[in-house]
């Protein structure tokens, strides 16, 4: 079972590089046409069966996300507050038996808190308690809310869509799977997300690590969350091994 302190920690430092916060909060206006034919189209149809009203660059909520092993067994809890339109993110957990909390401010401003008597040197770099605490606590923020958002942080001037998506088939039903580089990863690492062509539900993403390996995330069916169609649940393989990471189960409460 993946704990904080390892397996998400590299899953964050691995992808940060590829995710712009920006992407996140500048969802551009596309026309509407009668069915997409390039990978842009594709994502931009999905954000809209995903968010109809254009809600998620004001995203706001306090989330709850529980990781599980394999036999459904509980392993350990992110508490995460977003606030995409203040520009604000918190993150809490226990960590080596002590509160960890993260916070990024309006601004970018950055502050940790973790009263542990004597943390090792590693924890110290980890968590942000020495150095610049924004190298620790920007790639949780950048990996979580992307993930959320999706496909809607998707869509943005930085991001560089396949000219067409693949047909593949994921659990024997047929997806449209589009092709994804950011302009902010000078190595180009891609990531890929799979349309459902009938509903335009997306049903999963993978980005590749850069040696040939990297990570599924299957999603389940989305639930309303004010007016965008958000999931509760995800499922984390390997690729291409197919091996079981994490299951993520998630509780989205609104923001007061």
């Amino acid at each position: 079972m993946p704990s904080p302190d390892s397996k998400s920690s590299l899953s964050y430092l691995l992808v940060a590089g590829a995710i712009a916060l920006c992407a996140a909060a500048c969802q551009p206006e596309l026309s509407v046409i009668a069915e997409p034919v390039s990978g842009e189209e594709w994502v931009a149809a999905a954000a809209r069966v995903h968010d109809p009203e254009g809600h998620w660059p004001i995203f706001a909520a306090e989330m709850v996300v529980g990781s599980f092993d394999e036999a459904g067994r509980f392993g350990f809890q992110e508490e995460l507050y977003v606030d995409l339109g203040a520009d604000t993110f918190r993150r809490t957990l226990i960590a080596d038996g002590y509160l960890l909390e993260q916070t990024i401010g309006r601004g970018g401003r950055c502050r940790v808190s973790w009263p542990h008597p004597d943390p090792s040197d590693s924890q110290r770099r980890r968590f942000g308690l020495s150095g610049d605490p924004c190298d620790a606590i920007t790639p949780p923020r950048r990996f979580n809310e992307f993930l959320t958002g999706l496909p809607m942080a998707a869509l943005g001037e930085r991001t560089r869509f396949s000219e067409s998506p693949t047909d593949e088939t994921i659990d024997g039903q047929p997806v449209k799977v589009v092709t994804l580089t950011f302009d902010d990863d000078p190595n180009g690492q891609q990531w890929y997300l799979c349309i459902d062509p009938e509903t335009k539900v997306m049903r999963a993403a993978r980005f590749d690590y850069f040696n040939a390996t990297g990570e599924w995330i299957y999603y389940n069916a989305p639930v309303t969350f004010r007016g965008m169609r958000l999931s509760t649940s995800r499922l984390i393989t390997a690729w291409p091994t197919d091996r079981f990471i994490v299951e993520q189960r998630i509780l989205l409460a609104p923001v007061p």
